[in-house]
């Protein structure tokens, strides 16, 4: 079916439902049910159906307000403001929709497929080509000369408007061809140098200088003013590149709070992070301000239990250039087996497996090892220089020499601690149509298995000498077209340029706080930063609280509105998705009722929170009630919910948690909905909360809550087995003391998420 075809069938399947008669709630009710609408099927023929019993229920909505001697001035003027913007959004909508109904088939493809990276915008080309056919042939060259300089200027200001890209790692000079992941850092410059839309930056932080230098396209950085430097930039988007986040502590943490992907080639991509460390980097990965890019499945494992958004597996690049014409003819007389180590200390040398690999030397004597020794002031293990199986080459060599100088390369690891999850002399042994022997513990493990061109052994003598036997005996059974295709299939990262270009079109000028920072600005204020299960659980267990929970919240105009308008939105996705049927529902987090008010209007309502005092209002609130709710003394996080329900209400809550409790709400509520329930909740806007917290301070919040954008919370409820019916932008036009811009912003949105 071609698009043209699937939209105009989209349209023929537009309900666009009847408008009930009634005050202005009603109203409301009848507005909200048709934007439900109009964010779930965008384009639908109908459209001016619904653009004209909008415009109705608007006129009627003005008449009401200018008759409504209770409707305050405030909210009066508010409303009018929204019936302006509504009124431009049908009119702007019903015109792009009628450009596109009017479009033929392949040029409607044309429109609706993504615009190409660093195109020219059509009407720069129209002007710099308008004066062409006067030129006469024999001025032509001339004239063409000055056209083409015109197209590098456009292309370079295309550039220099996306903005800066930063390639960041430590101490490049010193381990340039000795160190995978200064290797690494390098090919992806080149990389992104060929692909990337964006202007680019090399930097190194280096030790041993005290003023930035510059050297070809390289930038090199002192360690003390590096975060400093580099914030100077003003960066879309700084690729870190190391085994552990640990560069971003460089110069008393000033990069925490940049917009980074981590590229990290860390087994235990945590090694040696304190408690607090971790906490920001989780609070930043949360934010959306840090993404991670890891090695091996276990890598991602070790981060996503910490509470980490589970990390991307971005194996390590290679370029062509590293595939070497191999003449070495395979003999078993000859069987040769090589090490490449990275340079490390003294202490990481067990982990490296240096010891195992000294009782393999010892155990196998009619084996051959070649040994690249990269070691930084750590003397050769005895075994080592006595054993007539061993050849030692400490320093840099020629990696396309050692390739053909050996038949198998062994990775011995013996920790998951200081180890690369991936190492590169592994992939681009693989790559050079050569076997690998590796221990289980190690990440490039992981793809041995997969493509089969090697073994897997335990981390012991035994079985890592079994393993090399095995190689001897059939070696060719592991090199052929079939492994070496699945290899290419598994380690391609043909993708990596978009993910970091669109990582970069996400930057936002205004940068979340650190939670240090957060907690220091509260606390000059005389509060605290309330953060975590129990300390939420405590707080809005104070009576204090829980008695003035709406007070604070929503006693100001503009607040009372959006209170007003959320529960309408609520009530719209009630009876869009139930129709008739009055579901059970339970609302989580209640507070103090103000959404299970909403809830009973619609089906019989079971009201929960783990603060007893919040409860108590709840009664007190419904008493004398037609339909008063259920009440139950639920923690989500701590306690098994029981029953099936049909929906799921809960509202400022979820936003309080880390990413490894919202995981488990997520989870909790999968369960107890039934197969066609459907989960409600408001998500607050990452482009409003944001910019309203640098302008209103952050010292003026208290409670910690994390922000989103339709992306990062389409795939966190993706990732929970949930996805949006419903998305409902809530409380633009609302806080009129705010700049247009932000004022214009939804605040939240109201959200419908049903089961996979």
């Amino acid at each position: 079916m071609s698009e043209y075809d699937k939209i105009k069938k989209n349209a023929e399947s537009y309900n666009q439902g009847e408008l009930p008669e009634g005050g202005i709630g009603n109203i409301f009710r009848r507005l909200g049910r048709k934007l439900t609408f109009w964010y779930v099927n965008p384009f639908g023929e109908r459209q001016n159906n619904f653009n004209k019993e909008s415009a109705k229920g608007i006129a009627e909505l003005s008449e009401r307000i200018d008759a409504n001697d209770d409707v305050t001035k405030y909210i009066a003027e508010v409303l009018k403001n929204e019936v302006r913007a509504l009124n431009e959004k049908i009119n702007a909508t019903n015109d792009t929709l009628n450009k596109y109904m009017r479009l033929s088939e392949p040029e409607l493809r044309k429109q609706i497929s993504p615009s190409i990276k660093g195109e020219i915008d059509n009407s720069v080309i129209a002007r710099l080509t308008g004066g062409i056919s006067s030129v006469d042939d024999e001025n032509l060259e001339t004239w063409g000369e000055e056209y083409r300089k015109k197209i590098i200027d456009e292309i370079s200001e295309n550039t220099r408007k996306k903005g800066t890209v930063a390639i960041v790692c430590m101490n490049f000079l010193m381990s340039r061809g000795i160190d995978a992941v200064r290797n690494e850092a390098l090919e992806l410059y080149k990389l992104l140098k060929r692909t990337c839309s964006y202007n680019l930056k090399f930097i190194s932080i280096e030790k041993g200088i005290s003023e930035m230098q510059i050297k070809g396209g390289l930038m090199l950085v002192p360690e003390k003013g590096a975060g400093e430097i580099i914030k100077s930039l003003d960066l879309s988007l700084c690729i870190l590149c190391e085994s552990t986040p640990n560069i971003v502590l460089q110069d008393n943490c000033s990069m925490l709070a940049e917009h980074i992907i981590f590229k990290l080639s860390g087994q235990n991509p945590l090694s040696n992070l304190s408690e607090n460390t971790l906490k920001e980097l989780i609070h930043f990965n949360d934010f959306g301000q840090h993404r991670y890019l890891v090695q091996s499945e276990k890598a991602a494992d070790i981060m996503e239990e910490k509470g980490f958004r589970r990390p991307e597996i971005s194996y390590p690049l290679t370029s062509d250039s590293k595939v070497y014409l191999r003449n070495r003819r395979f003999s078993p007389e000859k069987f040769t087996v090589g090490f490449a180590s990275s340079p490390m200390k003294l202490e990481q040398s067990e982990a490296r497996g240096i010891n195992l690999l000294c009782s393999v030397i010892k155990a196998n004597p009619d084996i051959k090892f070649k040994i690249l020794w990269r070691y930084e002031n750590v003397e050769l293990p005895y075994i080592m220089t006595v054993s007539s199986n061993c050849e030692i080459i400490s320093g840099s060599y020629n990696m396309g020499k050692f390739y053909s100088e050996i038949d198998c390369i062994i990775i011995p690891y013996n920790s998951l601690e200081y180890n690369h999850a991936c190492s590169l002399s592994a992939i681009e042994a693989m790559k050079n149509f050569m076997p690998v022997v590796c221990t289980s513990v190690s990440g490039v493990s992981e793809i041995v298995k997969k493509c089969g061109m090697g073994e897997v052994a335990e981390n012991d003598e035994k079985s890592v000498s079994s393993a090399l036997r095995k190689i001897k005996k059939r070696y060719n059974d592991y090199l052929t077209p079939v492994t070496k295709q699945r290899l290419d299939d598994i380690i391609c990262n043909k993708n990596i340029t978009d993910i970091i270009e669109h990582e970069a079109e996400k930057n936002r000028s205004v940068k979340p706080v650190s939670l240090y920072e957060w907690n220091r600005r509260l606390e000059n204020d005389g509060k605290y930063l309330v953060m975590g299960h129990r300390a939420m659980k405590e707080y809005y267990s104070q009576l204090e609280i829980a008695e003035n929970y709406t007070q604070d919240r929503f006693t100001s105009p503009a607040l009372k509105y959006f209170d007003f308008i959320e529960r309408q939105n609520i009530g719209a996705i009630f009876e869009n998705y139930f129709g008739e049927v009055s579901p059970l529902i339970i609302d989580v987090a209640c507070g103090d009722g103000r959404i299970t008010a909403e809830c009973i209007r619609h089906g019989k309502c079971i009201s929960a929170d783990a603060s007893a005092e919040m409860l108590k209002l709840v009664k007190n609130r419904f008493k004398g009630s037609t339909n008063p709710p259920d009440v139950g003394m639920i923690d989500v996080i701590a306690d098994k919910i029981k029953g099936k329900y049909d929906a799921v209400t809960c509202f400022r809550y979820i936003r309080h948690f880390e990413y490894s409790s919202r995981k488990i709400i997520y989870n909790k509520f999968r369960n107890i909905l039934t197969e066609d329930g459907i989960l409600i909740f408001d998500v607050p806007n990452i482009d409003f909360e944001l910019p309203l917290k640098h302008l209103k301070g952050w010292e003026k919040y208290n409670i910690y809550d994390v922000f989103f954008d339709r992306e990062s919370i389409t795939e966190e409820l993706r990732l929970s087995g949930f996805r949006i019916k419903y998305m409902i932008p809530t409380g633009q036009g609302l806080m009129t003391d705010l700049p247009a811009n932000l004022r214009n912003q939804p605040v939240t949105w109201t959200v419908g998420a049903v089961r996979i």
